[in-house]
C-alpha cells in the first residue's frame, strides 16, 4: 500500500455516497475508470474530475500527497464558476466547430472524421448499455452493446460489460466469448482473468478457475491479487490440498491492510490448518479472522469444527448458531453443506 491507496479509498467511498451504488456494481470504461457520473448528476464536473483523479486506476496518476489535494480544493470554487460560464457557451462552440468541419474538403480528413464519429457513436452506445445494465434493463443494455460492437468490434469496454451481463444472466458461452475477446485486445487485462476464474469457479470447474486465478496472482496489482489468492486458496481447501491453500494465502497476509481481505486470508489459512490437523494454529487464525470480520458465516462454521476436533465443547453451540445466522458468504456451497450438517444434527 501507498498513500495514494488511501486517496483511492476516499474516492470510492465518495462515489458510493454520491451515487447510492457500491463501486463493484458499476461498469467500467475501457480505460479502467468507473462509469458513475450519470448516477450522481448533482455533482459538478470539476468536482467529479477530482474524484476520478483520486481513483485513477494507475496510482502514479493520483495526487502525490494531501497538500496537492488541498490546493485543488482551494481552486475548486473558481473552477466551478468557470465551468458554469463554459456551459452557457457550449451551443456557440458547437456551431463554430460544425462550421469548421463543413469547410473541410480533404478526403483523408473526412475519412478520419467518419472513423472518429463511428467510434464515438460506439462509445455512446456502450455507455447507454452500461447505465441500462445498472438499472436492470437487460434487453436494452444487450442491444446497445451489440450496436456498439457493430460499429467498433475492438471496443474493449463493450466486450467486458457484455460479458458481465451474460455471466449475470447465466449465458456462459456468451460470457466466455466476450471475456476472451477482451484478452485478445489486451492480454494484461487482469480483471478479465479474475472474472473468468469466477465464472469457472461458480460452475465447479476448479482446474480452469485455478488457472485464471494464478495468472492474476502473477501479474495484477495487490488488491486484485489478494482477491484471486483468496479464491484460489479456497479452491485448494475444497479439494483437500491444504498445504497448497496455506502456501497461497500466507505470503500475502503481511501486505494486506483491508480488514475484510485479512479476514478472508486468515479464514483460508485456518481452514487449511484444520485440514492439516494443526488444530491450535487453526483456532488462532480463525479467531483472528473473526476479529476482522465478525459477521462472516464460514468463519463460525470452521470455528465450530475446530472446537470439535480439539475435543472442546465450549463455544460450539454458539459458533454453530452464528454459522446458521449470518448471511455473509452464506451462498458458498461449502457453507450450505456445513449448515446442512448442523441442521441434520439438530433435527
Amino acid at each position: 500500500g501507498v498513500p495514494q491507496s488511501d486517496f483511492f479509498a476516499v474516492a470510492r467511498t465518495l462515489v458510493h455516497l454520491l451515487s447510492g451504488r457500491h463501486p463493484t456494481q458499476l461498469p467500467v470504461h475501457e480505460a479502467g475508470q468507473l462509469l458513475w457520473r450519470t448516477q450522481a448528476p448533482q455533482v459538478s464536473k470539476p468536482f467529479a474530475d477530482l474524484i476520478d483523479e483520486l481513483q485513477a486506476p494507475a496510482w502514479r496518476k493520483r495526487p502525490a500527497d494531501t497538500e496537492t489535494i488541498l490546493n485543488r480544493l482551494d481552486r475548486l470554487p473558481r473552477q466551478l464558476r468557470r465551468h458554469q460560464v463554459l456551459l452557457s457557451l457550449q451551443f456557440r462552440w458547437a456551431i463554430g466547430i460544425s462550421s469548421v468541419l463543413v469547410g473541410v474538403s480533404s478526403i483523408w480528413t473526412l475519412h478520419a472524421l467518419a472513423a472518429y464519429q463511428q467510434r464515438s457513436q460506439a462509445q455512446h452506445f456502450a455507455e447507454q448499455g452500461a447505465q441500462q445494465q445498472l438499472t436492470g434493463q437487460i434487453d436494452a443494455a444487450w442491444r446497445n452493446y451489440q450496436n456498439a460492437l457493430n460499429l467498433d468490434p475492438t471496443l474493449l469496454v463493450a466486450h467486458h460489460n457484455l460479458a458481465l451481463l451474460c455471466q449475470g444472466e447465466g449465458n456462459l458461452s456468451c460470457a466466455t466469448e466476450h471475456y476472451q475477446r477482451v484478452l485478445r485486445l489486451d492480454p494484461h487485462h487482469w480483471q478479465t482473468y479474475y472474472n473468468l476464474g469466477n465464472l469457472y469457479d461458480e460452475q465447479g470447474q476448479f482446474k480452469k478457475a485455478a488457472e485464471y486465478y494464478r495468472k492474476v496472482i502473477s501479474g495484477a496489482d495487490l488488491p486484485l491479487k489478494v482477491d484471486a489468492a483468496n479464491n484460489l486458496s479456497r479452491l485448494y481447501n475444497l479439494e483437500g490440498q491444504y498445504q497448497k491453500a496455506a502456501q497461497v494465502a500466507s505470503p500475502l497476509l503481511p501486505q494486506v491492510q483491508d480488514p475484510l481481505s485479512q479476514a478472508a486470508l486468515l479464514k483460508n489459512i485456518g481452514w487449511a490448518n484444520l485440514g492439516l490437523r494443526q488444530y491450535d494454529t487453526a483456532w488462532k487464525s480463525l479467531n483472528q479472522a473473526k476479529q476482522f470480520d465478525p459477521q462472516r458465516a464460514d468463519i463460525y462454521c470452521l470455528l465450530a469444527q475446530t472446537q470439535e476436533a480439539r475435543g472442546i465443547a465450549q463455544g460450539i453451540k454458539q459458533f454453530q448458531k452464528d454459522c446458521l445466522q449470518y448471511e455473509t458468504t452464506s451462498a458458498l456451497p461449502e457453507v450450505r453443506q456445513w449448515r446442512s450438517r448442523i441442521l441434520d444434527r439438530v433435527l
